[in-house]
């Protein structure tokens, strides 16, 4: 409990932030933009991964699952690469293709922003941005546990603009790929 609580400030400081933040692709290569403000309504499940982690190898299927099921129900992943070479997380993506968007994060400044300490990490923010639950690493078991997560937000009526959902407190869970 005494992480969840010292966790706490921190996500709620991101999920204000978040909408700020500007993205580059991975696929296709091109010099576009991604604003997450443009997700606003949407549970958004937000991925950070690299090609050398072999949890993530594990985790494309499933996520390629979950947006082949919620994509019409107002559902987005973004997959946030942390290799510091495109190249590495284009032959990653040619043997695990991704069917959602795929975001290169060469400096890990994005990583940075949401702290993330472990490779896969899962941040789902429901409809109003609030980051609502952290998922570290990836099993096969992880898979019902996430999509009932995700069926748990997609259900969640929009709130007009509630004051108290930021003070709500996160959801976490942590797996430890060995």
């Amino acid at each position: 409990m005494k992480i969840l609580i010292s966790f706490l400030p921190r996500v709620l400081t991101i999920s204000i932030a978040v909408a700020a933040i500007t993205l580059g692709y991975v696929e296709p290569a091109q010099s576009e933009t991604l604003d997450l403000s443009q997700y606003q309504n949407k549970v958004v499940y937000v991925d950070f991964w690299a090609s050398w982690c072999g949890p993530c190898r594990k985790s494309f299927p499933a996520m390629n699952q979950f947006n082949e099921r919620f994509a019409s129900q107002d559902f987005v992943i973004l997959a946030i690469n942390e290799d510091n070479d495109i190249e590495q997380a284009k032959q990653f993506l040619q043997q695990y293709p991704a069917n959602f968007e795929v975001i290169f994060d060469p400096d890990g400044e994005i990583a940075k922003q949401f702290q993330v300490q472990a490779m896969p990490s899962t941040y789902i923010f429901n409809r109003e941005g609030v980051a609502k639950y952290l998922h570290k690493g990836f099993r096969q078991k992880d898979i019902q546990v996430l999509q009932q997560y995700i069926e748990s937000l997609l259900v969640q009526p929009i709130a007009e603009h509630n004051s108290n959902d930021s003070e709500q407190p996160i959801t976490q869970a942590t797996n430890v790929a060995q």
